[in-house]
């Protein structure tokens, strides 16, 4: 190293090129390259499967931020919260839709339509569904089929207010069915009146399809519910059409209403005294006399009905 300085001194006053001797760098790069690695890489190389050969992906485990250690790891003291404020304390902060106050987008924009919370949702069967079936042998199209039939042969996996009959493949329907259904399409109707069938529309609550479905489970059977108006004017317009059946309105007869109407509104009156221009009230009376005329069938209905009234 003497010499290395004491030429390159020569040539810096001299203006001399500096002249290294190469044996005194090849050996320093013969030391380094025979230096073995401490840390073996494993990219080119195809280990056993072992426990012991297993680890997670580079980032894979993020360490935990440590907070309230001291000032040194930079989250001591409030931890990062700051001086104090609703969202330094536990639970606080602000929902992505606040807007510091001003009136919020979801009320700003203006609102149409609407979701009726109490529509039933019935499960609906095409013409040409039906059809596949009867084919099939999965339905009997020798008797009645009811929508226990259909639940039973795995049409629907599941039935809460009822079926529905649409008119998909009418053009094409040719098999006489006799069904039992909550409400049809007058396209589907008329292809199976036109097939040689029948179609019976028949009400059932949510309770009396579960009571249908699954009769093991009710020893005493419930009493036919009477629908309410809106259904009663859509039972009445099916019925317009021709051959069907619909058995809600024929099953309880006039009396047994009545006296059922008469002891709700005696029980009302003990609780509460009834309101001016009762609509319920009304309208209740009027679908019943709407209905007198159809279900009042023999003598004794009737003598029953005058001696009631």
């Amino acid at each position: 190293m003497q010499f290395l300085a004491k030429s390159a001194f020569l040539c810096r006053t001299l203006r001399l090129p500096v002249r290294v001797p190469q044996l005194a760098f090849q050996s320093v790069r013969g030391v380094i390259g025979a230096r073995p690695s401490t840390y073996p890489t494993h990219r080119n190389e195809l280990l056993p499967f072992t426990i012991n050969n297993l680890w997670d992906n580079k980032g894979a485990r993020r360490k935990a931020k440590r907070v309230g250690r001291g000032p040194g790891s930079g989250k001591g003291k409030t931890a990062g919260r700051g001086h104090g404020g609703h969202r330094s304390r536990t639970g606080g902060g602000m929902p992505p839709r606040f807007e510091g106050g001003q009136t919020p987008l979801q009320r700003r924009l203006p609102k149409w339509g609407m979701k009726r919370r109490n529509t039933d949702f019935m499960e609906y069967l095409n013409l040409d569904q039906l059809y596949y079936f009867v084919k099939k042998g999965r339905l009997d199209n020798s008797k009645t089929i009811t929508i226990r039939d259909m639940w039973l042969a795995g049409v629907f996996p599941r039935v809460k207010h009822g079926v529905k009959i649409l008119g998909r493949g009418a053009a094409k329907f040719d098999v006489p069915v006799n069904i039992e259904v909550s409400d049809a399409t007058e396209d589907a109707i008329n292809a199976i009146k036109k097939a040689g069938g029948s179609v019976s529309i028949v009400y059932r609550t949510r309770l009396k399809m579960n009571e249908h479905l699954y009769p093991e489970k009710y020893p005493l059977m419930l009493q036919d519910p009477l629908p309410p108006p809106m259904k009663t004017t859509r039972l009445e317009k099916l019925r317009e059409l021709g051959n069907i059946q619909a058995k809600t309105l024929l099953n309880l007869k006039a009396p047994t209403l009545i006296t059922t109407f008469l002891y709700g509104c005696k029980n009302r009156e003990r609780k509460k005294k009834p309101r001016r221009n009762h609509v319920r009230k009304s309208s209740s009376i009027l679908l019943f006399v709407h209905l007198e005329s159809e279900l009042i069938r023999s003598e004794e209905d009737a003598s029953n009905y005058r001696r009631l009234s």
